[in-house]
């Protein structure tokens, strides 16, 4: 399992605000086995210029850098080159409101942000600069602000997320290359704990200004003017990561580091005199408490004990609420977005192991892009010996979101999608991007009401009550192109329409000269007309459902189509089968039914109806 594939949307969400996140988003999509996606694509456009910061020349030849991230919490990016005049272009990008794009620009081997930018509603073009600071090696104007650590208790272990600030008052963007470091001073060093291992910076990646042998730590840039925020985790063993009650580990702070700041899970015991519990604002921190540990002489040695009460293993406290896949079926692969729903009952905090997950996602044979996250902090996902990934960590009682987003290669349709999950599914809910040429066929997913997003429609297929390890089979098949039946059906509903009336107005005169003969005749062709209406709604219904009739044009034909239904079901009520039977009929005045002799009322209108006395 290649772990630089692994990607956690809050982490992801928490990157996008970060000064390192170009530099990461560069550093990502360097390697040719990690290689990011474009972007979505739309009608929008993204143009700018990268000039100078002092002075404002431009520079040509920079290579321009967008990111996208989408709000599945997937990557995307793109690239270009700067002209002669410096003005760079990004067209047919998506303008969807829930995506974040962040532009960059790599200029003499430095990563450089630019702006964040999200579309607003009705806006095709956007217009973005991006500033080239000047760059100098020189850390003398360059001080740690606050410092942040936060405990989560793992299945192994016990993992600290580590957030080291540095602020860069000056307009010089610091940074020394790898050649030049030896006797230099770094923005910022730190020490990891002894026994620390498992050492991750956001999306797998360590940028090439950070600098790790064995437990130190050093970041040589880039620091742009303003503050940036270095974050990395690791973890450290502790004895039993289910029962243990106390914990004991020492944390040596930065030099110079002007603020601390301690999170821990809700329900553990701070024993360290040296912080101070802060009272946090409603949603602030969910499921952690924050101590302050104020100012610190450079290079303190924090001796951090923390009580936490045991945590209850994984096993029959987790109920699986629901799994939602969302289909996306081309020539050549299918790509799935699956979201499982996770409840953890009781009061307490629960803890997921290698031997007791919190949950098991079975992964299919042979996928490739794999990406999976939760939105729980403390909450990993790691390979499984069955075939799948394992949810471990701590998570209080709640719930619990998991994704997992793959691709299958399609050689031949039908395609095939059968899944079974290990605990009992309430609901099961699959959702097929619809082309206009999916058939799925499914024994236990029934059909319902279609779903639609801004540009899509989507196939709504539904199961409950899904047994543990049970089989849901689905195969997705094409069919043939669909005839133009609804727009023909209609105009063939309008000529019969035109020629009824006619007919209507001049059937009085004509039943005089042909009698009863015909009857039958004219019956059979009103039910045939009745039929082709009927059918045409049918085929105005699916056109609709797929977005291939807009609102405006469905209510009309639906309008029409109805009404010549219901006065072709009424004539054919209203034609007596013999002149005699319409002499001796009780006709409802009202509705024109024909009803039973002996009722006093009108079966279908309700109308009372002329006495047969007289």
């Amino acid at each position: 399992m290649n772990h630089a594939l692994r990607v956690s949307r809050t982490w992801l969400r928490e990157l996008f605000v970060g000064g390192l996140a170009m530099t990461l988003a560069f550093a990502a999509t360097a390697q040719p086995e990690n290689r990011t996606p474009d972007v979505p694509v739309g009608d929008g456009i993204i143009r700018g210029r990268v000039l100078q910061a002092e002075g404002g020349m431009a520079l040509p030849d920079v290579e321009v850098a967008l990111y996208a991230l989408t709000a599945e919490g997937l990557p995307g990016m793109r690239r270009t080159t700067s002209d002669s005049e410096g003005r760079f272009a990004f067209e047919n990008i998506s303008r969807d409101g829930n995506l974040a794009y962040l532009l960059g620009a790599r200029y003499q081997d430095i990563p450089f942000p630019g702006a964040r930018i999200t579309f607003a509603a009705g806006e095709t073009e956007r217009q973005a600069d991006i500033k080239i600071a000047p760059i100098s090696n020189d850390s003398s104007a360059l001080s740690a602000g606050r410092a942040e650590l936060r405990l989560q208790r793992t299945g192994t272990g016990l993992r600290l997320v580590e957030t080291l600030q540095v602020e860069n008052p000056g307009p010089h963007t610091f940074h020394v290359p790898a050649a030049d470091r030896k006797g230099a001073t770094p923005a910022l060093r730190a020490q990891l704990p002894e026994g620390a291992h498992d050492f991750q910076m956001p999306l797998g990646v360590i940028p090439d200004g950070v600098e790790k042998t064995d437990r130190d730590l050093s970041w040589w840039g880039p620091v742009h003017p303003g503050n940036q925020d270095l974050s990395f985790s690791f973890e450290v063993g502790i004895p039993d990561a289910a029962s243990s009650e106390r914990i004991e580990f020492t944390w040596e702070l930065p030099s110079g580091a002007s603020a601390l700041r301690l999170w821990v899970p809700v329900g553990a015991k701070l024993e360290t005199p040296d912080f101070a519990a802060v009272e946090l604002a409603p949603g602030e921190g969910s499921g952690m408490l924050a101590f302050d540990g104020g100012s610190v002489p450079p290079g303190t040695r924090l001796a951090i004990t923390l009580s936490v009460p045991p945590a209850r293993l994984a096993e029959s406290v987790v109920v699986l609420k629901e799994v939602r896949a969302l289909l996306a079926v081309d020539d050549a692969a299918m790509a799935v977005n699956e979201t499982h729903v996770l409840e953890i009952t009781g009061e307490a905090r629960v803890l997921g192991t290698a031997d007791a997950p919190l949950h098991f996602v079975p992964i299919p044979e042979g996928v490739t892009r794999l990406r999976f996250g939760a939105d729980g902090r403390g909450i990993t996902l790691l390979p499984d010996e069955r075939g799948g990934l394992a949810v471990l960590g701590e998570a209080p009682p709640g719930t619990l979101t998991v994704e997992v987003a793959y691709q299958v290669q399609i050689d031949s349709f039908p395609v095939v999608f059968d899944r079974s999950w290990p605990l009992r599914v309430p609901l099961l809910s699959i959702f097929v991007a619809d082309p206009g040429n999916l058939a799925p066929s499914s024994d236990r997913l029934h059909r319902r009401r279609p779903a639609r997003t801004s540009d899509l429609t989507y196939m709504h297929l539904e199961a409950y009550e899904v047994e543990p390890d049970e089989t849901v089979h689905l195969s997705i098949d094409r069919r043939p192109p669909r005839a133009q039946l609804p727009a023909i059906v209609f105009r063939g509903g309008v000529a019969l329409s035109g020629a009824l009336v006619l007919a209507l107005l001049v059937m009085p005169l004509w039943r005089e000269h042909t009698g009863d003969a015909l009857a039958g005749e004219t019956e059979t062709a009103a039910g045939r007309e009745r039929e082709a209406v009927i059918a045409a709604l049918r085929d105005l219904e699916h056109d609709f459902e797929t977005g291939k009739v807009e609102t405006e044009d469905y209510g009309t034909l639906r309008g029409e189509l109805r009404a010549r239904a219901i006065e072709l079901m009424r004539d054919e009520r209203e034609t007596p089968t013999s002149s005699a039977a319409l002499e001796s009929a009780a006709v409802c005045s009202e509705c024109g039914a024909v009803p039973d002799p002996s009722h006093r009322f009108c079966a279908q209108c309700g109308a009372a109806l002329p006495s047969s006395n007289g």
